[in-house]
């Protein structure tokens, strides 16, 4: 699927580091800036310097440091309308009211077909434009 050029800027986050660059290179290549990080913590503290620079967040459920839900919240906290997408093969295991109250626009599974990535993330921002 071909996608108009975006200078949408994505935080993804995920501690497997060859997951991360993968979604890096998949989203670049359909023109999305990417800053993809292998740590939570270290993804708060840049998002925190700079909350305006994120157009989405794409964060993983289970890492070490914060989880994936502790973080949204955390990010949420910061910019309630920014869209932030949960990676998890236990979706399932978290209520919509857990998903709410952190501030989770959407969950996807994991694992997540990277070559979907950039179309799933495109028609996120489509839909909270």
């Amino acid at each position: 699927m071909e996608f108009r050029s975006t200078k949408a800027h994505v935080l993804f986050v995920d501690d497997d580091t060859r997951i991360t660059q993968m979604a890096e290179q998949a989203l670049c290549a359909h023109g999305f800036d990417v800053t993809a990080l292998t740590s939570s913590k270290e993804a708060l503290r840049l998002f925190l310097t700079d909350p305006q620079q994120f157009d989405a967040v794409v964060l993983d459920h289970t890492m070490p440091g914060l989880s994936g839900l502790e973080l949204a919240r955390r990010i949420s906290e910061a910019r309630r309308e920014l869209p932030i997408v949960l990676l998890s093969g236990f979706a399932e295991g978290i209520s919509q009211s857990a998903q709410q109250a952190a501030g989770i626009s959407e969950c996807w599974p994991k694992p997540l077909p990277l070559s979907r990535l950039a179309e799933m993330v495109h028609a996120l921002l489509e839909r909270t434009s």
